[in-house]
């Protein structure tokens, strides 16, 4: 995985984090549907990252095997 991946992770995490930090240390009302959406928002950054890195990966590979096919 690239280092430009791994960025793009941390900060697909740390935008909700930081949104419940706000939220919780500076009294900002919130509905219990934004803290629920905030809440799941990392789980599913999650999934939806893997499962680029699952398409990337196959695209790498069909490109590898391509290139053996060619020798």
């Amino acid at each position: 995985m690239s280092k430009s991946s791994y960025i793009l992770m941390g900060l697909l995490c740390l935008v909700p984090v930081a949104a419940f930090a706000a939220i919780f240390l500076f009294d900002f009302p919130a509905s219990p549907v934004v803290l629920f959406a905030l809440a799941l928002a990392c789980p599913i950054a999650h999934l939806l990252f893997l499962g680029v890195m699952r398409h990337d990966e196959q695209t790498a590979s069909q490109a590898g095997n391509a290139d053996v096919a060619r020798r």
